[in-house]
């Protein structure tokens, strides 16, 4: 383990020995992937496996050693999920998609990108289903003289305070709140949740952010688009009559729609719930680091994020009091030093760059305003039309996808969030763009092609829409 807290490791590389001896159970698994049904899967067998080990005990209602051993409880799901999400679904799901590419290229051809957007409309997952459910706040939030001042004048940090202490919100609350009870468990800041960062219900200014900036721009939200449901059936009619005169193409065809169709499910489905025990390690991590304050074996509550699991059995223990602070304070400084580091280098240079290159994930040229939103204090910043130039998205970003003209992301690539639901609602997408975020200047004119991977600054004053 390196100082800072990071487990550092070389993974062992396969002989190819090994390889060739394993490739009979690969083909194996390649065909089981092309038959089943990933959404049934999911919601028969996975979910109810894994929900029946979680802990039923209230992290209120445990000593501090039973938070202890139901945080070990829920690393082990956790363990247990994610192997299950990786090998069943988010693997399978990309030879899935490959295959319907193929099956589409071969009966589309350049009209394929299309046809797959309209295939893969409507999906109804997750991250659907809370978007819709935003929207419906942010209705509410656009009719109400009250909500609509906080949101537009409040803000990050004071907005949720001043809502639930303002009597001309009272409305507005409980459906709030409703909705934080349901999808709270739902992270900001990473594809992957840690329990050491926030969550919606753990800080509400952040969907609060989000209806802002929905409650402006409600014409270009999911429910006002074209029937969504409606544009997927019928280019599903149009491939069967395309294929209608080869039945086993047809058959292909539909098998591949369903499959890939199903994983979109499934992938939404398994990272809430990654997401929901994540929220009950920090709900527990949470009280066990109150406790240890409380005893005195711990300086600061938020420090228990930076000890090791034996470490924190020491703490609950009595053992190494002093040295568990000590430890603890050198790691979270070495995390601020890092993230400082990488934020405050300087790109002099790329500043002049007329251009700059990235990773092409969704087809399609786009110019617009550059829109720089680092995190959930800027997401009203965004207005219809402009380019969103971000690190990276998570799936509490997807409101903003209706809105932007195009995506531009630090990182990702053609399997990242951003470029996934970039093609969702086909709009122009660059990955892998590093450094966009301090290169490109806030309202800057851009041009990006999604199809080349480019992204080119414009002339001052150029026309943007």
């Amino acid at each position: 383990m390196h100082t800072s807290g990071l487990v550092l490791f070389n993974p062992p590389t396969p002989s190819i020995t090994h390889t060739l001896f394993r490739l009979p159970r690969v083909w194996e698994v390649l065909r089981q992937w092309a038959d089943y049904d990933p959404r049934r899967k999911w919601q028969e067998v996975d979910e109810p496996y894994l929900r029946a080990r979680m802990p039923s005990a209230s992290a209120d209602e445990l000593s501090p050693d039973a938070l202890l051993s139901t945080i070990r409880q829920l690393q082990k799901i956790v363990t247990e999920l994610m192997f299950r999400r990786f090998r069943k679904y988010m693997a399978a799901g990309v030879f899935a998609n490959r295959r319907l590419d193929t099956l589409l290229r071969k009966t589309v051809g350049p009209g394929a990108d299309d046809m797959k957007r309209r295939l893969m409309l409507n999906v109804p997952h997750k991250t659907a289903e809370s978007n819709r459910a935003m929207r419906t706040l942010a209705v509410m939030a656009s009719r109400s003289p009250a909500v609509r001042d906080i949101l537009t004048t409040r803000p990050y940090g004071a907005r949720y305070r001043s809502i639930v202490a303002d009597p001309g919100c009272r409305g507005f609350v409980e459906p709030l709140h409703q909705f934080l009870r349901q999808y709270g468990y739902r992270t900001a800041m990473t594809m992957e949740p840690q329990p050491s960062y926030p969550a919606w219900r753990d800080e509400p200014d952040h969907v609060l952010s989000l209806i802002g900036s929905m409650m402006n721009h409600l014409a270009l939200s999911d429910d006002d688009r074209v029937d969504e449901d409606l544009e997927y059936r019928e280019a599903r009619a149009e491939m069967s009559r395309r294929l209608e005169t080869d039945p086993r193409a047809l058959s292909a065809f539909d098998r591949a729609v369903d499959i890939a169709r199903g994983f979109v499910f499934a992938r939404e489905a398994s990272l809430y719930f990654l997401e929901e025990i994540v929220g009950m390690v920090r709900t527990r991590a949470d009280w066990l680091g109150a406790w240890l304050v409380a005893e005195g074996r711990l300086d600061v509550a938020r420090n228990i994020y930076y000890l090791t699991p034996s470490e924190l059995e020491a703490a609950v223990s009595g053992k190494e009091e002093v040295e568990i602070n000590r430890i603890a304070e050198h790691r979270q400084l070495a995390w601020e030093q890092m993230r400082e580091a990488w934020n405050d280098t300087p790109f002099v240079e790329r500043r002049r760059q007329t251009s700059m290159r990235g990773t092409a994930v969704s087809r399609g040229l786009a110019v617009g305003g550059a829109r720089i939103i680092r995190g959930a204090n800027d997401f009203q910043k965004l207005a219809a039309g402009d380019i969103l130039v971000c690190p990276s998205t998570t799936p509490a970003w997807t409101p903003l996808f209706a809105i932007a003209a195009a995506v531009v992301a630090d990182a990702g690539g053609v399997l990242s969030h951003a470029a996934i639901v970039a093609r969702e609602y086909g709009i122009p997408a660059v990955m892998g763009c590093s450094d966009a975020t301090r290169t490109l200047v806030d309202g800057e004119p851009i041009e990006v092609n999604g199809t080349t991977g480019t992204v080119r600054r414009l002339p001052p004053g150029a026309r943007v829409a």
